[in-house]
């Protein structure tokens, strides 16, 4: 009787223990998830907000429809998550390992025989669910997020320096040539009214244009769209010869610029160009680009090391004491995966090598600090 009760006290104990394990799994995650969650949240709309504000800018000089800004914005979401998420990450293992050290509440799992490795598995369950996410963010969906934001810039390129006219107000023509108002502005019929144009270097040559006109309208030909100007008069100042010279005409037809005229043709750029892709190509800048996106996967469960072994705060220091100088030390990390990029896409680093010493470098030094306690005792039993 003694030995069955003692065997169903172990039960209970192993039972005990495994609930406990759970529970601070899921306690761990809760709280790192819902502090990354928290902290992307305000990044994004910071990042938002300046993007935001760069597109209803070019909106309101004419360069950009007002139609597509939201649409840019939500294609440009992916391409944001994919660095916001790790530093989100980061600062919450920050945030949320400090508070447990000073409540002593990591204290009271090591007491338990909880082991710091054991802990580190735990919190790694959130860490590999960002890192994931990360990795798809990264190689799907952030390009063909930019691709698709590629495509509208693309046609927006397109559309010519009328397109975008509106009536009773100036707008400057493409590369600061000059600037074109109209009185009235049929945009369905493409009809002006009132028409005026102010135009430099007019040819290549330095002098100034001015053309005034009753009405105006766009027609399309073979070689291209022209503004046709009816019942109006030419003024050009030659600068050099100081000469004035007045036409009067009938009709008048002029070129319409667009910003790109092989904008058709070209091709995407690095960044939004699919993986499958970049994994098919031999071209340095391709290689660099496709590395870059594994390593902000890689990224993920390095600054979760680091983050861990830097979070270990005493009571005296308070919750934010570490938050500066890891938020500088993941910087770096940042830089030199750029740095490293550069190099590989100028050919001054081997592909081979690529962005890969990076991400040894630091993952060497995550595992340093998160056993620093542990070589400090050791020095201290050597030197005994």
């Amino acid at each position: 009787m003694p030995r069955s009760a003692k065997v169903h006290s172990v039960r209970e104990l192993v039972y005990f223990t495994k609930d406990c394990a759970v529970i601070i799994t899921r306690y761990l995650s809760r709280e790192i998830l819902f502090n990354t969650a928290a902290v992307s949240l305000v990044l994004l709309l910071i990042l938002l907000s300046a993007r935001f504000v760069k597109y209803l800018a070019d909106a309101a000089a004419g360069r950009l429809d007002p139609g597509i800004l939201f649409s840019i914005i939500l294609y440009r979401v992916p391409g944001f998550l994919e660095l916001i998420l790790p530093l989100s990450l980061f600062i919450s293992l920050l945030l949320v390992f400090g508070r447990l050290y000073l409540d002593n509440e990591i204290r009271v799992m090591f007491a338990a025989g909880m082991t710091r490795l054991q802990l580190l598995g735990k919190a790694m369950v959130p860490v590999s669910f960002v890192a994931v996410a990360v990795a798809v963010t990264s190689l799907y969906i952030t390009p063909e997020g930019l691709a698709r934001v590629e495509l509208m810039l693309s046609e927006q390129k397109n559309r010519s320096e009328l397109d975008s006219l509106q009536q009773g107000q100036f707008q400057r023509l493409r590369g600061g040539r000059g600037v074109i108002y109209t009185e009235a502005y049929d945009s369905d019929e493409k009809q002006m009214r009132g028409v005026y144009i102010f135009q430099r270097d007019y040819g290549g040559q330095s002098h100034e244009v001015v053309l005034v006109a009753d009405q105006g309208a766009q027609q399309q030909a073979e070689n291209g769209r022209f503004i046709v100007l009816s019942e109006g008069n030419r003024y050009r100042f030659f600068q050099a010869e100081q000469v004035f010279e007045r036409i009067d005409y009938e009709r008048y037809g002029q070129r319409i610029h667009t910003r790109e005229e092989e904008s058709q043709q070209r091709k995407l750029e690095q960044d939004a160009l699919p993986t499958r892709y970049l994994m098919n190509s031999a071209e340095l800048e391709h290689k660099a680009a496709l590395q870059w996106r594994i390593s902000v996967a890689l990224l993920v469960p390095i600054i979760a090391l680091l983050a861990i072994a830097l979070s270990k705060t005493e009571p005296r220091q308070g919750r934010y004491a570490k938050l500066f100088p890891a938020i500088l030390i993941y910087l770096f990390y940042l830089v030199l995966l750029n740095v490293a990029r550069q190099q590989v896409s100028g050919g001054g680093l081997p592909p081979e090598i690529g962005l890969w010493p990076v991400h040894g470098i630091f993952l060497l030094l995550a595992i340093v600090l998160f056993n620093f306690g542990n070589i400090q005792r050791m020095l201290r039993r050597e030197k005994r």
